[in-house]
């Protein structure tokens, strides 16, 4: 079942400023994250569910069985995706890296391997995080 929906919403939003952040199937409800370039509106959230509704339909597939959310994650959910990461530079961010350490500052750069964090307090050096150490990262406000 998640790899059919993944691949209908894939399909859906391939080529265009949105993109799936996070898909999660639970027994009997779907939650899907997604965000765009410049955000995700309202209506790309109804427009996708409409178009997933629809096509699990033309599948033969009964939507009514389970509960589909299609959402834009919030500040409590986890920055994963570099695309995401690439959204939020110049914002606040808080990461725990793989020793549990918690590291705030202003999210200079998303690059390929890893981000750069400018600390808050001026006196100490931006420091280089790699993406296999980032345990978790939110933003901050």
């Amino acid at each position: 079942m998640k790899e059919i929906i993944e691949k209908i919403i894939e399909g859906k939003i391939k080529g265009t400023q949105v993109f799936l952040v996070e898909m999660i199937v639970l027994k009997n409800k779907v939650e899907i994250y997604i965000d765009g370039d410049a955000g995700a509106s309202l209506e790309d959230c109804a427009l996708l569910n409409r178009h997933l509704h629809r096509s699990l339909e033309e599948l033969n597939m009964d939507a009514g069985d389970f509960i589909v959310e299609i959402s834009s994650p919030g500040l409590d959910r986890d920055i994963k995706e570099l695309r995401t990461f690439k959204k939020n530079v110049g914002r606040g961010l808080r990461v725990r890296n793989s020793q549990n350490r918690y590291l705030t500052g202003k999210l200079a750069m998303a690059g390929e391997t890893g981000i750069l964090l400018a600390p808050a307090n001026q006196g100490r050096k931006r420091e280089f995080i790699n993406y296999s150490e980032i345990q978790e990262a939110k933003a901050v406000i």
